[in-house]
């Protein structure tokens, strides 16, 4: 067995042809170091979130250790925003589907050419044919031609191509996969072939029928890369997704060569390989002496090309000598060759340590392994060991780390389990107990795995392992990788072998990397410098995954863990609401902590490492699952950065309560507090010293300030709370209004846990005057209220104080205000109040706002200046927006709400005018009819296009010509006269109400549709729409003015409205909303 070049010789470019310049405006890319600065992350835009292509892009990025964003392609090209305060927000951009971005839109194109040319940011694109592909494609917009649809051999990496870094030029001989692969040809000298493959014979042209700089005569370019001097921008093209080997990594490299090496992957890797179960197996599966053999041959040959090669050996004493006997006399040469290798204990009897509660049977069983070691001279003190089946190491059983350290001092172990076993991209380190656990690694072989021809899914699934598949790519994309193997894999067939000298071949032929082992102690320091960020466990409930349950103590259940957690913030009412809660008959709280009263404080201190066991200690066991609501109540979990993700890593399903009360009176609560337990800070300074204290004040003061002070920004809590809870697991509870109307919040509590049954509060609690707050009715008549610590008086606040921390907390309440919009919950009464405190600098603006308003109420639109006009004429800094922002404020506080100009309007008014006029000698039709009849116009799209003010008299004039009455038709001129209506515009609306009313000759016009109906707005129109106009019931429509013709159906939008809205449109800007004095007078 001998490593050896699995790749043939690499192509070359060839030099001889002369760069094309002759296409107009070549564009030099940008110098790899400017002044401009990207985030080193990705944004990946997919077809969907289920695309299999897009799922492996994202694959490879996770592996990596890249940061990124999956965005859905849109089919216009709209693109997320790309920069903020100047700064790229993205430092590569990739398509799954080339097509998206060549078939962008010419704005959203532009936007993002500019983008990538000011921030020099690349653009990775994937193109799959399918069966509808034409045969040739010529891409929009670059010098680029595709055929698609191919059958491809031999696939070769040009060896002069400037992206390659981890790849090793080399020719992959053989059929490439698939029968739909394209290339790519052009004859610009920006693009330049990364892979070729050559055609099958007879298959159409290929790039190399007129090769262009960049491009072998003869063979298919399936990888290219455009060096940026067509038009600024950098790109990499593949001609396929990434089924193919050898696209995952070029596709690794051109991340790092587009983002001028901000994401990449150093060319050094750390192997340690592992061999568990050393004397253990059955007969016929173990090693004998040729195998022990070939063991230290093989061991000796990839140290040519690993530095420090040593495999690892684990033993479990008990089982030395049970084999044959010439498995025994391999046991012997292990043994007589110990010092070649490197040595780490299993158990004695290889038995799973979580099946013990009693640390003493796992101390027995440790013992007398380390004395087996002691006796046959094994090493032991390299602090590294495995649990078999990695029991106990993950879901922690703390007796195991506990025995590890006392008998081995042992410092670094390993699981595939953290936090779990598939995706294997997703494992990761921790440190627990001072013993370092890393990511442990298969390797596709199992105890079971001994004969080649055996091998699950046959020979050539281990192969494609090796060649490029997933055991190349674990080592490829992590730089520390430890795998798992068996004595068993080393024995017959001898896999472990044959599968690691063929993936050191086979990555010596494809790639530059630099291969490394290490000290099981060294390689966890050197993970752990590498990934700092995974020191801290994430505990998960281990009842979550089958795997995990199976190795977890069947003493121990997740039932113990709570349904609910009151987190705070402290000094809103939480105690109460706790006490509130213990009333119930179905719920329970934690045991008291002696260290923190009545609270665990697990989340967000210290305890959190001392693991979950530590944590459902503090738990009874329920005694009906299903019924029976546990709960914590942990004031301190409110602010806390990390609470939100542990918490819902280990309680997903759990509902989350939290208390605000005005953030002013929280701050001045806590430290009355302070006060009362003689903190000393607390003592020395008034609290207006306490929150007004700047950055050079004592350490002391700032502590007690940031805890007066942070926990009111609650918007910024909250919305980390919701970045792991949904809103419907969130309650948000108003302090003030526990602690006025304790029953009524109660039932709502009741009712978002879903606990039963229900608890009638109003009997259980009663108001107690001298201590000023509710208290529980005991049997007998008794109370029980809060401690004495609880309801304290002190003094009111300093106005001083107050009007600080109401400047303070000003712009985290509008957020807040936002948030609680956003989530479709009412604002609690103080947070009205805050926001309804003027600030001076809005003072201007108010003014102008009501004058405004006023002068829409009395004047002629025609008289009234418009609103940029206003605020120049005033002097003031505000804008349009905050003007009709403040406006809309003002109305809703005074209850001004100015009716819209509809066609409605004007048919009323109409409508008074005749009646007035005809003072009964008339009869004129039902005003219900006339609006049945308007209705129905406005149901058909032409209408939309009128006037309301023609519209109501066109529909009028209509039905007056039914009747009998000349004096009615005479009075329609002078209406025509003061609108300024002309003759034509009325006949030609006229007609077309007749013909709409021809259709509604029946009865049914003089009631309401009983089917809902459906307005048709223009797109114009429903964009002005404010808010406001949804909840009159009026329809609004186009404004009075002249119709854009351009507006044709397809750009109109459908509103639907319930069947008692009456039909209407929006009044123009010039129509007023009455008559002039002398109307009436003039048609008498």
């Amino acid at each position: 067995m001998h490593l050896g070049q699995s790749a043939e010789p690499a192509c070359s470019q060839p030099l001889s042809i002369s760069p094309y310049r002759q296409l107009p405006n070549p564009y030099p890319p940008n110098p790899p170091h400017t002044h401009v600065h990207t985030d080193p992350v990705v944004l990946v835009l997919v077809e969907s979130q289920y695309s299999q292509l897009g799922q492996d892009i994202v694959a490879i990025l996770e592996s990596a250790h890249f940061q990124f964003r999956m965005e859905i392609a849109s089919g216009k090209g709209d693109l997320p925003p790309l920069t903020e305060k100047g700064r790229g927000r993205y430092s590569l951009i990739i398509y799954e589907n080339l097509l998206k971005y060549a078939h962008a839109d010419t704005w959203n194109r532009q936007l993002l050419h500019q983008y990538c040319t000011e921030y020099r940011v690349g653009i990775i694109g994937f193109y799959r044919s399918t069966e509808n592909s034409p045969s040739v494609l010529k891409l929009r917009g670059l010098p680029l031609v595709l055929r698609t649809n191919q059958v491809l051999w031999d696939s070769c990496v040009v060896s002069s191509s400037p992206l390659l870094h981890l790849t090793k030029p080399g020719t992959d001989r053989g059929a490439l996969p698939g029968e739909d692969w394209t290339s790519f040809s052009s004859n610009h000298s920006t693009y330049q072939a990364v892979l070729h493959a050559r055609a099958k014979e007879g298959s159409g042209a290929g790039s190399g029928d007129n090769a262009g700089p960049g491009f072998s005569l003869g063979l298919q370019a399936t990888v290219v890369q455009d060096m940026g001097l067509y038009d600024g921008v950098r790109r990499v093209l593949f001609g396929q997704g990434l089924g193919y080997w050898l696209h995952r990594l070029i596709l690794v490299d051109a991340i790092s060569y587009l983002t001028d090496r901000k994401l990449t992957l150093g060319l050094d890797r750390h192997i340690l390989v592992d061999i568990d179960d050393i004397f253990v197996g059955k007969e016929g599966t173990r090693m004998n002496t040729k195998d022990v053999k070939a063991l230290l041959d093989t061991q000796k040959q990839l140290r040519s090309f690993i530095s420090n090669f040593t495999f690892n050996l684990g033993f479990s004493g008990k089982f030395y000598h049970t084999g044959t006997a010439e498995e025994d006399e391999g046991d012997d040469l292990l043994l007589k060759y110990v010092d070649e290798f490197w040595w780490f204990p299993h158990m004695w009897s290889h038995m799973q340590p979580h099946l013990f509660h009693n640390e003493s049977s796992l101390l027995e069983q440790m013992v007398l392994n380390k004395e087996f070691a002691l006796e046959h001279n094994i090493p032991v003190d390299m602090g590294y060991a495995v649990a078999p089946h990695h029991s106990g190491v993950y879901p922690v059983h703390l007796q195991l780390y506990e025995a590890w350290r006392r008998v081995w001092n042992i410092r670094v172990t390993s699981t595939e389990e953290y936090p779990h076993l598939k995706p294997a991209r997703y494992r990761k380190g921790f440190i627990h107990n001072n013993i370092m656990v890393l990511p442990r690694q298969t390797c596709g072989l199992f105890t079971h795995t001994i004969y080649y021809k055996e091998y699950p899914g046959g020979p050539k699934e281990l192969d494609k392992s090796i060649r490029g598949g997933e055991l190349f790519l674990t080592v490829l994309l992590n730089p520390i990788s430890i795998f798992m193997t068996h004595l068993s894999n080393y024995g017959n067939d001898r896999l472990g072998l044959y599968t690691f000298v063929h993936l050191v071949s086979f990555l010596r032929s494809w790639t530059n990397l630099r291969l490394h082992t290490l000290p099981p102690l060294q390689l966890a320091h050197k993970y752990f410098q590498l990934f700092p960020e995974q020191r801290n466990p994430l505990w998960q409930n281990p009842c979550d995954d089958k795997r995990h349950k199976d190795i977890w103590s069947k003493e121990k259940t997740c039932d113990r863990l709570p349904k609910f957690l009151v987190v705070g913030p402290q000094k809103t009412g939480t105690t109460a609401l706790y006490l509130f809660l213990l009333m119930h008959p179905s719920v329970s709280s934690n045991f008291p902590s002696p260290k923190t009263f009545e609270e665990v404080q697990f989340f967000n201190t210290n305890n959190y490492h001392k693991g979950i066991d530590w944590y459902m200690d503090f738990f009874p066991v329920p005694s009906n699952v299903s019924t029976d609501f546990m709960f914590e109540k942990s004031a301190n979990y409110f602010p806390s950065e990390e609470t939100p993700r542990r918490a819902a890593s280990l309680l997903p399903k759990a509902k989350i309560i939290t208390l605000l009360i005005n953030p002013s009176d929280r701050a001045y609560s806590w430290y009355q507090h302070q006060r009362a337990h003689e903190d000393h800070a607390a003592l020395q300074f008034t609290f207006y010293d306490v929150i007004s204290a700047g950055r050079g004040a004592p350490a002391e003061l700032r502590s007690l300030q940031s805890r007066c002070l942070i926990p009111g920004l609650y918007a910024a809590h909250l919305e980390r709370w919701l970045a792991y809870y949904p809103p419907n697991q969130v309650m948000i509870i108003d302090g003030h209004q526990l602690r006025a109307d304790p029953a009524a919040v109660m039932d709502e509590v009741q009712k978002f846990l879903g606990v039963t049954p229900h608890f009638n509060y109003s009997q259980a609690l009663t108001f107690d005057p001298q201590k000023g707050f509710w208290c529980q009715v005991l049997e007998g008549g008794r109370t029980k209220c809060l401690g004495k610590s609880k309801g304290r008086k002190y003094p009111p606040m300093e106005l001083e104080a107050r009007a600080y921390l109401s400047k303070y907390y000003r712009e985290h309440n509008v957020e807040l205000s936002k948030l609680l919009h956003r989530l479709g919950q009412p604002l609690p009464s103080w947070l009205r109040e805050e926001l309804q405190k003027v600030q001076p600098k809005h003072v201007p603006c108010i003014g102008v706002s009501c004058l405004h308003i006023a002068a829409k109420m009395v004047e002629k639109e025609s008289n009234i200046s418009p609103s940029h006009e206003l605020i120049r004429i005033s002097q003031s800094k505000f804008t349009v927006s905050d003007l009709d922002r403040m406006e809309k404020i003002i109305s809703e506080k005074l209850c001004v709400e100015p009716k819209a100009v509809t066609a409605l309007t004007f048919l009323h008014l109409y409508y008074s005018a005749f009646t007035s006029l005809s003072a009964g000698r008339e009869e004129i039709p039902s005003i219900g009819r006339l609006e049945a009849q308007l209705k129905a116009c406005l149901c058909q799209l032409v209408f939309s296009k009128a006037k309301p003010s023609v519209l109501a008299l066109s529909l009028i004039a209509h039905e007056f010509e039914t009747l009998p009455s000349a004096m009615l038709l005479k009075i329609i001129p002078h209406f025509q006269r003061q609108l300024k209506i002309c003759d034509s515009e009325l006949l030609q609306w006229k007609d077309l109400v007749a013909k709409r009313m021809t259709e509604y000759r029946s009865s049914e016009c003089n009631k309401p549709d009983n089917k809902k109906l459906v307005w048709i707005l223009s797109r114009r129109t429903a964009q002005s729409l404010q808010t406001h106009h949804f909840s009159v019931p009026g329809l609004p429509t186009i404004p009075e003015m002249s119709w854009n013709e351009s507006e044709s159906e397809d750009s109109c939008e459908e509103m639907s409205y319930g069947e008692e809205s009456l039909c209407g449109s929006l009044g123009s800007d010039g129509e007023g909303a009455f008559f002039p004095s002398t109307f009436l007078n003039c048609v008498e």
